[in-house]
């Protein structure tokens, strides 16, 4: 570890980390979440390899890991996974159950190997880069980090995935039920609960603004986290056992989810990408199992409540998540409005169905939760802040009653066969109605599923159901949701700003007003107040932090308006360059294709030509023998007339006369003047007779026209072709 600069403190992160091997690697096999399951509390095994199972030995290793979360309700799951996976074997079928753990544990502990190690400290690079860039604008930039310190914190809550602890919410609801606040603000948003966390609050912003900033700018750290966060996912799905391993049985599911407001303003996208993506994701998974989705009426009427709160404030006072989803995206504007006008269209359709609730029906129900308990309920839930109204409240216990009084007498330790559940957001809400039931029902026997559940256990349980395919991306999108949950606005840290501007002088307070229309400058405001309250801070440093987090804003708008640019400008020049490809290559083909018609035009014309000169040829022949053969005829004609006739009538001999005459003619065209001049015109005459008789029987055309119209054509284009290339 050492080699990156990554020290590890004690065996507790050596172990993690090994498990966080073995979790990618159960992801890169493909294997099942059962199997991942088993594997992992396998490697808690190998101090009792072939001996009987010590469950508390067990308890103690899984420890050294899980931390005290690691109780003896998860090691019950455990030991029954494991037995299922053949890593325990009963020895004596007795109440307990003795087992005996396997000498082959199937597979050897995994080890971290230097990939994790690197992947690790290229996120830890690319935090401190990130830090440093953001430590100029703080007002305590002198204050020395201790980057070990820092570091160990990064890898407990990537490899946590869960931001609040059990004791400090449980704390709070204690107070609750005593009829005592909780500290709280005063948001218009329904899901504005104090975060409770293990690691100081100041890095557990800068983390998760961390996992912001690579959302968005750099994919390649961000998927390197991706390796840590679905660890974590899983360890945190081990820590928060409870209840039957759902994922052992197959019978049908029985179940209808109840959506509260503040998972209905996620669920249409009012709430930010980041959380409509998530819950999209798990109520989809949920149809999958065929679970049913509904909601009630006042849930969507304290939805629309929360969106008139918001759009009825100036667009750059809008805080709170709903507030910064709008402050951001503009286009939500409408979608926000159209909400206002027509929630339960929206609502049906994301695949909601719609139903009231009216706590004065059914009388045959109301003895599993009174109007008196309904009406308790009210007075103590201030689990939403200390200015949650009475109506607010109130529907909260209706949502609880409604969830209760369906249920009825149905007992399930299974949540997916629990009948009615309560989704919701609010972890604080969860355990208040946990100790509500433990408190006023005592009926109810302490396995029974929960009625209301957060709506991140939920995906767990879903990740524990579905095969792991199905659910790759929970993790991911849990992870995203839980940073937007953290970076959200404060109303009451954004006034305390402006008043802390406002006592330095109006004219510091006019200036802040301005940067708060940045919504990088309310996040930083957030950031910085968790580590040191706004209001303790000089006015001068509070104007150059929003100042140095609005030249960051401008910076990013400007650096992403120059990508978007350069991409344009490279896809441009990559067009040019493909259709020079292009043309070029049409050039080449065009250029072959002449080439080869040019041969073949020449090899036709030189065939007719060849055949042309024979015929050629042979005329000259032809005159020559019908010369000498008209030649040796007269000579005979002549010859015999002289013998037949005396010499005084010879001169009157007709026949002797025309013989004379051609022989005459023959000798002048075999003399050596005339005779050449004479052979010439003859055969010129006869040759133009034969190819005259050959071209009439050329098909549309000799081939010599063919090859000049193919010839010219190809000249032209080729031109054309050339002259486009050269203009671009």
């Amino acid at each position: 570890m050492t080699e990156v600069g990554w020290p590890l403190l004690d065996k507790k992160h050596h172990d993690r980390l090994a498990l966080v091997a073995l979790v990618q690697e159960n992801i890169d096999n493909g294997g099942s979440t059962f199997e991942l399951l088993s594997n992992i509390f396998g490697t808690f095994l190998i101090p009792q390899k072939g001996k009987l199972f010590n469950k508390e030995l067990f308890i103690s290793e899984s420890q050294t890991v899980f931390g005290e979360d690691f109780t003896e309700l998860v090691a019950d799951l455990a030991i029954n996974i494991l037995h299922n996976q053949e890593y325990l074997y009963i020895e004596v079928d007795s109440d307990p159950v003795v087992y005996r753990v396997a000498e082959d544990l199937k597979r050897p502990p995994p080890e971290a190997g230097p990939s994790l190690e690197r992947s690790f400290g290229m996120i830890v690079e690319s935090f401190w880069r990130f830090f440093y860039d953001k430590a100029e604008s703080l007002p305590f930039v002198e204050e020395e980090v201790d980057k070990a310190d820092w570091e160990n914190d990064l890898f407990l809550w990537l490899t946590s995935a869960s931001q609040s602890t059990r004791e400090q919410i449980e704390d709070s609801v204690t107070r609750l039920l005593q009829g005592k606040h909780i500290t709280g603000n005063v948001d218009d948003s329904l899901d504005e609960e104090p975060i409770y966390s293990s690691i100081d609050n100041y890095r557990l912003f800068r983390f998760a603004q961390f996992v912001r900033y690579c959302q968005q700018h750099d994919d390649l750290t961000l998927q390197q986290i991706f390796l840590f966060s679905d660890a974590g996912f899983a360890f945190r799905v081990i820590r928060g056992f409870s209840g039957a391993p759902e994922w052992l049985g197959d019978e049908k599911v029985n179940l209808t989810l109840v959506l509260d407001g503040p998972v209905i303003l996620d669920l249409v996208g009012l709430s930010g990408e980041s959380r409509r993506e998530a819950i999209q994701r798990v109520l989809a998974l949920a149809l999958q199992l065929e679970i049913k989705v509904i909601t009630l009426t006042h849930c969507i009427e304290e939805a629309v409540e929360v969106i008139q709160s918001v759009m009825q404030k100036d667009r750059v006072s809008r805080w709170g998540m709903v507030g910064d989803a709008i402050r951001r995206n503009p286009k939500l504007e409408q979608l926000a409005r159209s909400f206002q006008a027509h929630p339960d269209k929206l609502v049906q359709r994301a695949g909601v169905s719609i139903t009231s609730f009216d706590p004065a029906q059914y009388p045959n129900q109301h003895a599993f939760f009174t109007q008196d308990l309904i009406d308790e309920f009210t007075s103590k839930a201030h689990f939403g802040g200390f200015g949650a109204s009475v109506v607010r409240r109130q529907r909260d216990a209706y949502s609880f009653g409604f969830v209760v009084r369906r249920r009825g007498e149905a007992i399930a330790s299974d949540y997916f066969q629990s009948r009615y559940l309560l989704l919701t957001q609010n972890s604080t809400f969860v355990q208040f109605a946990e100790r509500f039931v433990r408190d006023h029902l005592p009926s109810i026997p302490k396995y029974a599923a929960g009625y209301v559940i957060e709506a991140s256990v939920l995906a767990s349980l879903l990740w524990l159901r579905i095969p792991s395919g199905d659910t790759q991306q929970i993790p991911r999108l849990q992870l995203f949701a839980t940073c937007q949950r953290i970076l959200a606005s404060n109303k009451s840290v954004i006034e305390s700003a402006k008043r802390r501007a406002k006592d330095h002088s109006q004219e510091f307070a006019d200036q802040l007003e301005l940067f708060l229309r940045v919504p990088l400058v309310v996040e930083e405001l957030m950031v910085v107040n968790s580590r040191n309250s706004v209001s303790t801070i000089e006015a001068d440093s509070l104007l150059h932090i929003a100042k140095n987090a609005a030249i960051e804003e401008e910076r990013k708008k400007f650096s992403s308006e120059k990508s978007k640019l350069k991409r344009k400008h490279a896809k441009e020049v990559k067009r040019i360059e493909d259709d020079g490809i292009t043309a070029k290559e049409g050039l080449e083909k065009a250029a072959r294709k002449a080439s080869e018609a040019q041969a073949e035009i020449s090899l036709q014309v030189d065939h007719h030509e060849t055949r042309l000169l024979g015929k050629f040829d042979r005329v000259d022949q032809r005159f020559d023998l019908l010369n000498g053969i008209l030649f040796l005829v007269l000579g005979g004609v002549a010859l015999f007339s002289l013998s037949k006739t005396d010499f005084e009538g010879i001169f009157q001999n007709a026949w002797f006369l025309a013989t004379a005459a051609f022989g005459a003619l023959s000798l002048i065209i075999r003399a050596p003047f005339f005779g050449p001049r004479a052979k010439g015109l003859y055969t010129r005459w006869r040759k133009q007779k034969i190819f005259q008789s050959w071209y009439k029987h050329q098909p549309a055309g000799s081939v010599r026209e063919q090859a000049s119209q193919r010839l010219k054509e190809t000249n032209n284009f080729l031109a054309t072709e050339e002259g486009e290339v050269r203009a671009d």
